[in-house]
């Protein structure tokens, strides 16, 4: 498909006061804040590093949470170039007016993939944070060749967001799995993540029990003892500096639980392999 990204830009002020219909497709993506989107039959918290998305033609209104600054990326688009010669921005008309059809872009129909058939929330999508703030930095640059750079990086946030299409807890385990691996090094807390995914503490830790077996700290602590297996053998780096490299703060608490988990301390542990 060839994507194309008509217009995007970055807000610290939502300029809608009352529910409006675009005539294209739209991604919200929050970069600070909280709020909420309020569609015609839902309304559904958003928070930093929510992707907000609404098809042509929906009705919808994003607010922030009691008038606190609320900063976010806007992108309108098309799922293909059938339009790519208006190159204008069409701007949201109120419910309360009418609705030109003769305007309506809805590329979403002919793209065909029933994620994107009506509007959504992915909460926690901080995996996709850097792209489109890569997208409206390359669309708003005159530079050679910026729009198709542009319209590539709006092609890797649609299949992104398409890989994620699961509804539910599997999702959200899936989300958190994610971040968990991204960021396994730096997280210092359980707190940190509910916080980065805008859900409690408690509940993430009953999702990935029930989806991926084990808990947010065992999962973190999981992927740092895999990383240090694999720099015992491959480098010349102390024991100190690898359990500071993959996040442990305690180089003790370290040894422990590899023993634990290898059967041996990591100095055994290197005299058996082979280091390269």
């Amino acid at each position: 498909m060839d994507f194309n990204l008509r217009f995007i830009a970055r807000m610290d002020a939502l300029p809608n006061r009352t529910p409006v219909r675009a005539y294209d497709c739209r991604f919200l993506f929050v970069l600070s804040g909280k709020g909420e989107l309020r569609l015609c039959d839902r309304t559904i918290p958003i928070s930093e590093n929510s992707i907000c998305y609404y098809p042509a033609g929906t009705q919808y209104f994003p607010i922030s949470k009691d008038g606190a600054p609320f900063s976010f990326i806007t992108a309108n688009f098309d799922f293909s170039n059938q339009y790519i010669a208006r190159k204008r921005s069409y701007h949201p008309v109120p419910i309360t007016e009418p609705f030109d059809e003769a305007e309506w872009k809805p590329t979403h129909l002919a793209f065909g993939e029933e994620r994107f058939l009506s509007p959504f929330v992915l909460n926690g999508a901080s995996h996709l944070r850097d792209s489109f703030i890569k997208m409206e930095r390359e669309k708003n640059t005159p530079l050679p060749f910026s729009d198709e750079r542009a319209d590539a990086i709006l092609s890797y946030i649609i299949y992104s967001v398409l890989g994620q299409k699961e509804d539910g807890e599997n999702a959200l385990a899936r989300t958190l799995a994610d971040y968990l691996s991204e960021n396994y090094r730096t997280i210092t807390s359980n707190e940190e993540v509910a916080h980065a995914l805008n859900y409690h503490e408690s509940y993430l830790n009953k999702i990935m029990k029930q989806y991926l077996g084990t808990t947010v700290h065992q999962y973190i602590n999981q992927k740092r003892l895999e990383e240090a297996e694999l720099l015992l053998l491959s480098s010349p780096l102390s024991i100190e500096e690898i359990a500071e490299q993959v996040g442990f703060v305690n180089t003790k608490h370290f040894s422990t639980l590899f023993r634990h988990r290898y059967g041996a301390s990591p100095s055994q542990y290197r005299k058996r392999g082979k280091w390269i």
